[in-house]
């Protein structure tokens, strides 16, 4: 078992915020980080980070710990293996014999052969990447490709000599440890008599896991060779499996998960070119097929994704593939989801080093929608230009909307495909997507929170705020005050007149009793107005710091706006009839509105 002692040393040399900073937003607050928790869904920033006690805590859902508890929740990590991923970032060496309890002598056995294997893969990462610099030839490669010494280093990309056992110089035991070959270092001649390098000649690019850690290689040739292949990846192994991994998404991960926003392409260099371009939300599908795995992890993390194909006939196969897999594992309804088509014999690499970054910024405002995409592939001028071809996509059509999850964009989609063909929604035989009767929008309706839930809510902190500055209620826009604290319009109104103040410097309320002897107002609205004014010692205390309650005054605008757009959006999603390029745009502007909260 791992002691006590240990483990308290090494949360001693972790700092908590930067490990959980890497994975989700956190906005400085007073002594602790606040930010969206990423355990549960919710609107408001409730989940809390403190650097002093090295502890986080979410006052929406209840999950707590320490930085060993985050990793096994934010991974689904065992306790032995965030001790090791924490061992890694930490620098500590991890005691492997005191890493198993209660566990078989198998699973023993396969957690040190794992262990053993990738720490054959970091050695030989670390030798190619020592053998690049001193290789002119290599270096002059890189280059040529626009790759700079310092993106070089930050993807470790190394360099396998012309050699037929290079990695001899690695591995004392090169001919005779069997898990070289099981990683796919090296390999055997068909005649068994010979074992050589699997990468010879070639740039390295290491694959690294989510977690950091190095699973396998891929090679690049310097010199053309019709003899061999231009690119070759390890085989997969049970650390490596192609269609689980995404090339850059450890370094990428926590700029798609801040922006929301991600980019797919499909080579080496094209992902290392994008980041050096600064388009750091990019990963790569490692020249293979988008996997539903590949879809589902982006999806996890992101709202909006933008797949790069080439132009030519090849290109647009597989961008069809890609929206076949995107269509059948959608969960989010309102994600936004795109295809660009680079020019003729263009990849991302060289249309950046040709055209520029402002060029494809503004590329990427051009992207084909999923849905028009689907309608052009399967329902083109060309197919419907006779009866067959008309049958033949609705037939196609019908097989495709079997295969979705239901939701607002089957049912948008399947009314647009309706109309292009001109036919009856029936024919897709999906009808059960579109009820007959819809029930009255909430939208509509007005309610008071529950008393317990309106204890800490945005909109009772909001009229706190509002009780002790009244004049932050001037800088809401007519436009605004159409949603803004609708339900407590009345209290608003009297604050705007200045019949509703709190005096905090005695902490007595005087507008309290006169508000209350108001028989025009309810009890609920009179019992609202008196916690609003009751005296509250850590708002009172921010009043002392000029300009502290005017920022609290915008944080709690932004969040009330979120909640108000977020609660649009669901209204419109329940409606068939909204078009779906309705809710994206609100969507968008939720997820600006969170970026610039969080920042």
């Amino acid at each position: 078992m791992v002691t006590p002692e240990f483990k308290a040393n090494l949360l001693e040399r972790v700092d908590i915020v930067p490990l959980i900073s890497t994975h989700v937003e956190l906005k400085p607050r007073g002594s602790n980080f606040l930010g969206l928790c990423p355990f549960h869904k919710e609107k408001t920033a409730s989940f809390s980070v403190n650097s002093s006690r090295q502890f986080y805590y979410c006052f929406g859902c209840g999950a707590k710990g320490d930085a060993i508890q985050f990793l096994m929740d934010y991974f689904s990590l065992s306790f032995v293996d965030a001790l090791k991923e924490l061992c890694q970032k930490a620098g500590v060496h991890f005691p492997e014999e005191q890493s198993i309890g209660n566990t078989t002598p198998e699973s023993k056995r396969q957690n040190q052969v794992r262990s053993n294997h990738k720490k054959l893969l970091l050695a030989a990462a670390r030798f190619y990447r020592s053998r690049l610099a001193s290789n002119s030839v290599a270096v002059s490669y890189l280059k040529t490709r626009g790759i700079s010494g310092e993106v070089a280093a930050k993807f470790h990309i190394g360099y396998a000599g012309n050699s037929w056992d290079n990695l001899k110089q690695a591995f004392s035991d090169y001919e005779d440890n069997p898990d070289l070959f099981l990683v796919g270092l090296i390999k055997k001649s068909e005649s068994g008599n010979k074992i050589f390098d699997r990468f010879r000649n070639r740039i390295i690019f290491p694959i690294f896991n989510k977690n950091g850690e190095v699973i396998a290689f891929g090679g690049r040739t310097i010199v053309d060779d019709d003899n061999a292949p231009k690119y070759l990846n390890s085989p997969e192994t049970y650390l490596f499996v192609k269609s689980k991994e995404l090339y850059g998404f450890f370094d990428a991960q926590r700029f798609i998960a801040k922006s929301q926003f991600a980019i797919v392409v499909e080579g080496y260099f094209d992902v290392i070119s994008m980041h050096q371009a600064g388009f750091k939300n990019t990963v790569g599908t490692l020249g293979t097929a988008l996997s539903s795995s590949h879809f589902l992890q982006l999806e996890r993390i992101g709202r909006e994704i933008i797949f790069m194909f080439d132009g030519d006939a090849a290109g647009k196969r597989a961008a069809w593939r890609a929206a076949q897999i995107v269509l059948v594992n959608m969960n989010k309804q309102d994600i936004l989801v795109n295809f660009i088509f680079l020019p003729q014999n263009k990849d991302p690499d060289t249309f950046i080093r040709e055209k520029g970054n402002e060029a494809l910024a503004k590329l990427l405002e051009s992207g084909i929608p999923l849905s028009t995409m689907v309608l052009e592939t399967i329902c083109s001028s060309e197919r419907l230009s006779s009866v067959e071809g008309k049958s033949t996509a609705i037939s196609n059509l019908k097989k495709l909307f079997k295969s979705m999850p239901g939701g607002i964009f089957k049912r948008q989609l399947m009314q647009a495909a309706g109309q292009q063909l001109s036919c009856s929604i029936s024919e897709f035989g999906e009808t059960r997507e579109f009820p007959k009767e819809y029930p009255e929008r909430e939208s509509n309706k007005v309610f008071f929170k529950e008393k317990s839930e309106l204890v800490t809510s945005p909109e009772m902190q909001m009229l706190k705020v509002l009780v002790r500055d009244p004049e932050n209620l001037k800088s809401v826009s007519s436009e605004d005050r159409e949603w803004f604290m609708k339900e407590y319009e009345i209290i608003l109104t009297c604050i705007q007149e200045n019949r509703l103040i709190g005096d905090n410097s005695s902490g007595v309320d005087k507008s309290s009793n006169e508000f209350g002897q108001d028989h025009r107002k309810s009890k609920e609205i009179i019992q609202l107005a008196k916690k609003a004014l009751k005296s509250d010692p850590v708002l009172d205390n921010i009043l002392k710091t000029e300009g502290t309650l005017k920022r609290e005054f915008k944080f709690l605008f932004v969040t009330l706006k979120i909640e108000h757009l977020e609660t649009k959006a669901r209204n419109l999603t329940a409606n068939p009839e909204v078009q779906i390029s309705e809710i994206h745009e609100i969507r968008r502007e939720i997820l600006s509105l969170k970026n610039a909260q969080l920042r």
